[in-house]
């Protein structure tokens, strides 16, 4: 494997870590804890809680909204694995 394939497969898992990070946090217990009083997600709580970069929380959620969950959590298979397919 060549470095370049190799840095391409390191940042496919870390994408699809982080989208796991985020949909646990947003489908899990503290769901509520992340929501501003308007309805809004509170991106900057998620960033923290998940100790990603807000950007990047808030790229996944776009994602998520648009999609509604459906082909999100199909790509990213079980929520749980956070190992499975790397």
């Amino acid at each position: 494997m060549t470095r370049a394939e190799s840095a391409r497969k390191n940042t496919k898992a870390r994408e699809r870590k982080s989208k796991q990070l985020v949909i646990s946090a947003i489908t899990g217990m503290y769901q509520d804890e992340f929501k501003k009083p308007t309805g809004k997600w509170n991106i900057t709580a998620l960033a923290e809680f998940t100790h990603l970069h807000r950007d990047t929380v808030s790229k996944h959620l776009r994602i998520y909204e648009s999609n509604k969950g459906g082909l999100f959590e199909e790509e990213l298979g079980t929520i749980n694995g956070l190992d499975k397919g790397v």
